[in-house]
């Protein structure tokens, strides 16, 4: 099934996201390795409300990238996959080439969509594209 947002598994498992990242953490703790009770601590000791994408949201997505997870989210408007990872070692990206030929194959992305690669560890944006991924580039 297509969708505007994907979790990534540090295993390279796509997940579809139908709502927001956060959302799909809270109804699905267990496939993050998270339970519901670390979730909801979060989110009092930032004295926000559960599902706001605040503070909370923004720490405990941040632990979840730290631990291999990629986020992704697709901007209609400039015909653009945004990926969010830690580190873009080897392991990351073969994942991200692998997800992008799944992309293309279940066609969520075009081969003249643009792919930013958002490394967090160095703050680097890398700027790639689905027909460099269909030519099988890993990096730019």
């Amino acid at each position: 099934m297509k969708y505007d947002a994907y979790w990534i598994s540090p295993a390279g498992k796509s997940i579809g996201v139908k709502i927001n990242h956060i959302g799909t953490v809270l109804n699905n703790p267990e496939i993050f390795e998270l339970t519901k009770d670390f979730i909801v601590k979060k989110y009092k000791d930032y004295g926000e409300p559960i599902g706001l994408e605040g503070k909370a949201r923004a720490d405990v997505m941040l632990g979840l990238i730290k631990k291999g997870w990629m986020r992704a989210r697709y901007y209609p408007k400039f015909d653009r996959w945004q990926l969010q990872t830690y580190d873009y070692g080897k392991r990351e990206q073969d994942i991200v080439l692998n997800w992008g030929r799944e992309a293309l194959a279940e066609k969520y992305a075009g081969i003249n969509s643009d792919l930013l690669i958002m490394i967090i560890k160095t703050q680097r944006t890398i700027k790639s594209s689905f027909l460099q991924i269909a030519n099988g580039k890993k990096r730019t």
